[in-house]
């Protein structure tokens, strides 16, 4: 991928999904073939997964089976293994649901599925995240909340609008006790982002949401998963989004971030769609982020190392923001 720009492109979103699916597809490849050197028995045909996969988009669910196969893998368990690629050359792709929907992270929506969605976002089992459902009214308002604010993206952006239908077509909601819990993105739940429903009271909150979780995507797709930086994780800095202090990668990741939640919230108020409050809110918003985005700038200017993909993407993130709106990049 050499296309860097910061602005949302939707042929762009449509060929960083194609590039992850077939570097799924090589990697599943490569699994499956080590898997019969060792003799460990897999069922299902692994040539019409493979052409299922390469020929368009694929629900979430997949890359949930894969993240099984490699838990099986890294832990040397050949019966795992087994199941796990069994598992997923069964699970045929069907294309994924219609852009907007709107799941609780529990059996009632996922079914079965809930388990592997739960091994992907709470995976470290020395910081438990205790994820839970929220409640079925709360999903019902978040479902509403989501198609408002998928509205307004069409109408101020389209662009960025086809970025988060391509890149976080299913929302995933959850809560926790503690409330540490954000939201979320990753490969191994690729086309879908997680939002937990009590930090979004509003459709410009939503927004400002789905901005977040589907920047995090994008970077992700943009290196193919791969590092921006090449700092390391031992050292942790001061994070703009976060109490605690984190690695480089993080801060570089949440300082592209709070730039690209602001050119959706600008894109936003360049329109006459919003309430006098809807746009008092937006400018606070606007004003917090870009505070944030100038400590965490300080920290990145200071400390990040990149690769040079790094480099290119987060130069293009710097020249946005020095512009005196965003929304000129419409």
């Amino acid at each position: 991928m050499t296309d860097f720009r910061f602005e949302p492109v939707s042929e762009r979103a449509v060929r960083i999904d194609g590039a992850i699916r077939h570097s799924l597809a090589d990697s599943c490849a490569a699994v499956l073939g080590e898997a019969a050197r060792a003799r460990v028995p897999i069922s299902g045909d692994r040539d019409a997964w493979r052409a299922q996969v390469l020929a368009g988009p694929v629900p979430a669910r997949l890359w949930a089976l894969y993240h099984a196969l490699v838990q099986a893998v890294l832990a040397l368990d050949g019966p795992a293994v087994s199941a796990a690629a069994s598992a997923l050359l069964g699970a045929l792709p069907a294309p994924p649901p219609a852009p907007g929907r709107v799941v609780g992270l529990g059996p009632d929506r996922l079914g079965t599925d809930v388990t592997l969605y739960r091994a992907v976002i709470d995976s470290d089992p020395t910081r438990p995240l205790d994820l839970q459902s929220p409640p079925a009214e709360e999903v019902d308002r978040l479902t509403r909340l989501v198609a408002e604010a998928r509205g307004l993206m069409q109408a101020a952006s389209p662009a960025l609008a086809d970025e988060c239908d391509r890149l976080g077509h299913e929302i995933v909601l959850a809560t926790n006790a503690r409330g540490s819990f954000g939201g979320a993105a990753t490969v191994f739940l690729w086309g879908a982002v997680m939002l937990n429903p009590s930090r979004i009271p509003d459709r410009i909150t939503m927004v400002e949401a789905l901005a977040h979780e589907c920047a995090h995507a994008l970077l992700f797709g943009l290196t193919l998963g791969a590092d921006l930086t090449t700092n390391g994780p031992e050292a942790r800095f001061a994070s703009p989004l976060r109490a605690d202090p984190r690695p480089i990668e993080g801060i570089v990741h949440a300082t592209y971030v709070l730039a690209r939640m602001n050119y959706a919230l600008e894109q936003l108020l360049a329109t006459p769609l919003l309430t006098r409050e809807e746009r008092r809110l937006a400018t606070e918003k606007l004003a917090r982020n870009r505070s944030n985005y100038a400590a965490g700038l300080g920290v990145v200017d200071a400390h990040a190392q990149f690769t040079p993909e790094g480099a290119a993407i987060f130069s293009a993130c710097r020249a946005a923001m020095a512009l005196p709106s965003l929304a000129a990049l419409g």
